[in-house]
């Protein structure tokens, strides 16, 4: 009789475990839900933008300086990542803000190099590949920077983590 007792009281313990589950999962639905159309929007933009504006930036490099566009497009990104970031709960505003940086660091950056000279240093013949070295350097840590976010959110999007577990993908977004 007592083993009837005992499975009663196991059940009602898994039914109140459930229970909690379930409500905390209808509770945030409305979150979850927000966060996923927020970091599609932000994968939407930076993943065109790494595989296909920084890929060819960077390749550009090599050889000569590249072409204006990416500066509106470094702009326009950052402008982007700034209004939007305390909107994310992963990746934290603070961690999209590094980002936000490093954007603007490199557009001012290449809008320095865009700059017509005004010292004799242009006269030197390694002038221009110092430069475009410079950019390179800068770019690949802004592509690095970019892919730790665009690598984050795809683990998000792949499977169900704590908010925890999903602040912790960007880790890497530190100063």
């Amino acid at each position: 009789m007592w083993e009837f007792s005992v499975v009663a009281t196991t059940l009602s313990v898994i039914a109140i475990a459930f229970t909690a589950r379930n409500y905390w999962w209808t509770r945030y639905a409305a979150v979850r839900e927000n966060q996923a159309k927020l970091r599609a929007d932000l994968k939407d933009r930076l993943h065109p933008f790494d595989f296909w504006r920084l890929e060819k930036t960077l390749n550009q490099l090599h050889s000569r300086s590249p072409s204006t566009s990416i500066e509106e497009d470094l702009r326009k990104l950052g402008e982007y990542i700034s209004f939007h970031k305390d909107e994310f709960v992963a990746p934290t505003p603070d961690q999209l803000q590094i980002l936000a940086d490093t954007i603007e660091t490199t557009r001012r950056m290449y809008d320095a190099t865009r700059q017509p000279p005004t010292s004799d240093r242009v006269l030197d013949a390694a002038y221009e590949a110092n430069e475009r070295e410079e950019l390179t350097k800068q770019f690949k840590r802004l592509r690095a920077e970019v892919r730790v976010v665009l690598l984050g959110l795809t683990q998000i999007q792949k499977k169900v983590l704590s908010t925890r577990q999903q602040i912790r993908l960007f880790k890497e977004l530190r100063n």
